[in-house]
Parts: structure tokens; C-alpha cells; sequence
């Protein structure tokens, strides 16, 4: 999660805010604007912390998995089927807490869960490091590059 953008409040303002108080492993899902069906889970390090009216809650139970919900939630098909359900908001892009509530997601087994998640992280990995190899790459041309056309 990038921490650009987050706003710090003193205790009196938080007070005011005690309805949309963040827990740890919670799923933070943007609900209205530009940046509709965004998705991340909530770290410890970040709390305590509100969210605003863009953003709804989404509170694991013991059923789902916190990184699970969030890989579903970003997942490409089920990512496009929120957009559309959004699209069709009056004013801009949005998700009504009902919508959310209502929409449906596979749920596998508590295990099959984890198994999912941890193939998944290994993917995501991987991406991680070709993405770093393909940097890695572009700096090295440059350099060649650099080097050439400086004689």
C-alpha cells in the first residue's frame, strides 16, 4: 500500500469517526470516483484508521480470508463485473454498500483458500522480480548508451 495521500487527525476528530474504524486485516474497497473497485487490506502499522465516504469496510469472518477477498476482489473478471455494476451508477462511477453486499464471490473451503493464496503470491512474486529484471534492463541500456554516445 502507497502512503502518499493518507491524512493523520488528532484524537477529537477520530472520536467523531468511531463508526468507520479500521482493523487490522481489513479489506478497503473504494466505492465511488476515479478510482472505483480499488482495492488493498488494511496493515497493522497503519492503525489506528478511518476511512472516508469513498471507502467501505469489508470485515473478513471466519469464512473468508483477508488476502483471499482482496485476490478475488482484484481479480480481472470479478474486477470488471464491480466496474459494471458501477458504470451504471446516475452521476459518476460508484458501488452502493448494498450492491456490495449483494454481490456474490466464489468461496471456496478455508483451505482451498490458503492453497489459492499462496499460489497466487508466488505468482505475484515472480511478476515482482521479471518487472525488476525488465528495470534492471532499461538502466543498463542506458548506460550503454551513456557510454557510447559520450566519446
Amino acid at each position: 500500500m502507497l502512503e502518499d495521500g493518507l491524512a493523520f487527525i488528532d484524537d477529537e476528530q477520530a472520536d467523531k469517526l468511531k463508526n468507520v474504524i479500521v482493523e487490522k486485516d481489513d479489506v478497503l474497497f473504494n466505492i465511488t470516483g476515479a478510482s472505483v473497485c480499488r482495492c488493498c487490506i488494511i496493515e497493522e502499522k497503519y492503525l489506528p484508521a478511518r476511512v472516508n465516504q469513498h471507502v467501505a469496510i469489508i470485515r473478513p469472518t471466519n469464512k473468508v480470508l483477508p488476502n483471499y477477498l482482496h485476490q478475488i476482489l482484484v481479480s480481472p473478471r470479478i474486477k470488471s463485473q464491480l466496474l459494471t455494476i458501477a458504470r451504471g451508477a446516475t452521476s459518476r462511477e460508484a458501488i452502493t454498500k448494498q450492491q456490495l453486499e449483494d454481490f456474490k464471490i466464489p468461496l471456496p473451503s478455508i483451505e482451498d483458500q490458503k492453497k489459492l493464496v499462496k499460489e497466487l503470491e508466488k505468482q505475484l512474486k515472480e511478476i515482482q522480480k521479471q518487472e525488476q529484471a525488465i528495470a534492471n534492463t532499461e538502466e543498463e541500456k542506458k548506460a550503454v548508451l551513456t557510454k557510447y554516445l559520450e566519446k
